[in-house]
């Protein structure tokens, strides 16, 4: 007679069975921090190697960030391995630096650190599959960060639980409760990483604030809803995935792994979700990470399809450029790109931040001009004569007039605007003309846009949309600082 599986050892092999993670014999890399998540994934994984007849081994990156603490989780997770007859693969990496050279936040450059190091020691060891320790509950908390950051879709369905066939996190569907008792029925020995309590990182803001608060004020089981709206949105997202397959293959006129070229006319004629998903699935046949482009540049792409203009570019994160070529939108590797036609134009790649509504004073920095802009809300009685001056510098916006997330984009060709205080549309370059603008700064200033309007041209003049009225009960002061 075959005994029943224990509860979590049960979860754990219908997880792996239902997302395909493993197939018998591969070899899996399992990384590691010391924590416990990642050690009641190595213990859970030693557990049912033989049934799947696993070959296991054991990564272990020390990100120099906690001095001593950090030496002694590596000498941790290393003797874990020892103690299970499992190769050792451990490195030292200064993140911090790694954050500062790319302006990253910390969390992001450990990230990609992290990665980059399992990755490396899976193709030098011949391992097929890497094992990380995500579970439910860091799964609903990605889900939660990404609707606060304004996420679409694809941020909904939280962290997957296969990337690219190789990383596995087979504790997706156990919470962290059932970890932890885990780790404690079978005193497992782990580290305590004192930073997860540390409320500079935003995620710990989340995970020890926000969620205890929806849980007592809102949904005491708001972590499953969250993880139930992660899986369906997945689903959906595969299902789509299929119908912009086929568009795409209707409307590309030239595909590689170098550029998709697609027709604008048959673009033109596509629902603006679809053109989002479009945009998005010709970013991901260049770039399979494709991590860093968000709604901003997506929307950016987008409005230079639909824009009148019949020539512009515009450069996105990881090296990636969207160019108009009159009746051809090209979405390629920038490094593919030939010589410029105008060297100052190109000198200065093209940006677009989006800026969540602001709950106090923001400041945003425009790392590719040093400018930046500063967000205030403000409250009743406002200065109505600072948005009357014209608002050069400083302009006064109706906050709840106002789309959000809010754009801050550089000046692009075809941009038209209703100037503060008229009824007819201007070309932008033309008010920076006015303004006698150099040529050589006018791509430098920023725009400022709401929904599909441009509201201000920074250190130019402000426009009509979103004034202030005797009604306006929030205003939005921004102001223009450069660089």
């Amino acid at each position: 007679m075959t005994l029943p599986m224990e509860p979590i050892i049960h979860i754990l092999c219908e997880t792996i069975a239902h997302f395909n993670m493993i197939r018998h014999g591969d070899r899996l890399l399992v990384g590691v921090s010391g924590g416990p998540d990642s050690v009641a994934l190595l213990h859970l994984m030693g557990r049912i190697a033989v049934r799947y007849g696993l070959t296991l081994g054991v990564a272990h990156l020390n990100h120099q960030l906690r001095g001593a603490a950090s030496d002694a989780d590596a000498e941790l997770v290393e003797s874990l391995a020892i103690n299970g007859n499992l190769s050792y693969y451990g490195r030292k990496e200064d993140v911090a630096a790694h954050a500062r050279r790319r302006r990253l936040c910390l969390e992001e450059g450990a990230r990609q650190v992290r990665y980059a190091f399992l990755e490396e020691v899976a193709d030098r060891h011949g391992y097929h599959k890497i094992a990380v320790g995500h579970h439910a509950d860091d799964n609903a908390e990605q889900v939660l960060l990404n609707l606060i950051r304004g996420s679409g879709m694809k941020g909904l369905a939280g962290i997957p639980p296969v990337r690219n066939g190789r990383i596995i996190r087979p504790l997706i569907r156990l919470s962290r409760d059932d970890i932890l008792k885990y780790v404690a029925d079978n005193r497992l020995s782990h580290a305590v990483d004192a930073s997860n309590a540390d409320p500079r990182f935003r995620r710990n803001r989340l995970r020890h604030q926000a969620l205890p608060l929806l849980e007592r004020h809102f949904n005491p089981e708001v972590a499953g809803a969250l993880n139930r709206l992660s899986e369906i949105v997945r689903d959906e997202n595969e299902w789509t995935e299929a119908i912009v397959r086929r568009e795409m293959a209707r409307i590309a006129l030239n595909e590689n792994d170098r550029a998709v070229t697609l027709s604008v006319k048959a673009f033109s004629r596509k629902h603006p979700a679809l053109k989002r998903r479009l945009i998005r699935g010709a970013i991901h046949r260049l770039d399979a990470g494709a991590g860093g482009i968000h709604y901003a540049h997506i929307e950016a792409a987008r409005r230079l399809a639909d824009a009148a203009a019949p020539t512009a570019a515009i450069h996105l994160p990881r090296g990636i450029m969207v160019r108009r070529d009159q009746d051809r939108l090209v979405i390629e590797r920038s490094e593919a790109v030939g010589g410029a036609s105008d060297a100052g134009d190109r000198a200065m790649a093209d940006y677009a931040i989006a800026v969540p509504e602001p709950t106090g004073h923001r400041q945003v920095h425009i790392p590719e001009t040093g400018a930046i802009l500063r967000f205030t809300p403000m409250a009743p009685p406002f200065d109505v004569k600072m948005t009357a001056g014209g608002g050069r510098r400083i302009a006064l916006f109706d906050a709840e007039s106002l789309s959000y997330p809010l754009v801050i984009r550089n000046l692009l060709p075809g941009d038209r605007f209703v100037p503060f205080g008229m009824t007819g549309r201007q070309k932008a370059s033309r008010a920076m003309i006015n303004r006698k603008i150099p040529k050589s700064l006018r791509r430098r200033l920023p725009i400022l846009v709401s929904g599909d309007l441009i509201i201000w041209v920074a250190g130019v003049r402000r426009a009509e949309g979103a004034r202030l009225t005797e009604q306006t009960a929030k205003a939005l002061k921004v102001e223009l600082f450069l660089a």
